[in-house]
């Protein structure tokens, strides 16, 4: 699965043309209803939110908190279902994956 990720970060292409496949593959590992990607990028935040088999979104403004120094990682349950969310970066948290759904809570083997 790694592998799978791996190859489609490696391409040489633009951020937002990669959410599709990236979306895919972590979507064969565990089941959610919707992805959120939040990156930083020199101060600013980016984000994107996309549902299987659709395109990626820009979130409506004030969706998206900005990223922190005391970020959440984990699962929790939020209005309307349950969260997971995975920090990204190396040594500093340069954004955050958050996978959404309804149907169950996620657990440690999602």
């Amino acid at each position: 699965m790694l592998e799978r990720i791996a190859a489609v970060l490696r391409q040489k292409k633009a951020v937002h043309t990669l959410l599709g496949d990236l979306t895919t593959e972590i979507l064969k590992v565990v089941a959610a209803d919707s992805l959120r990607y939040d990156l930083e990028d020199q101060g600013k935040l980016w984000s994107r939110a996309i549902k299987p088999g659709g395109e990626p979104q820009r979130p409506g403004l004030g969706e998206v908190p900005r990223l922190t120094s005391k970020e959440f990682d984990g699962a929790r349950t939020v209005e309307g279902g349950f969260e997971a969310v995975a920090l990204l970066g190396i040594g500093e948290t340069a954004g955050r994956l958050i996978l959404r759904r309804a149907a169950a809570p996620f657990s440690e083997d999602d």
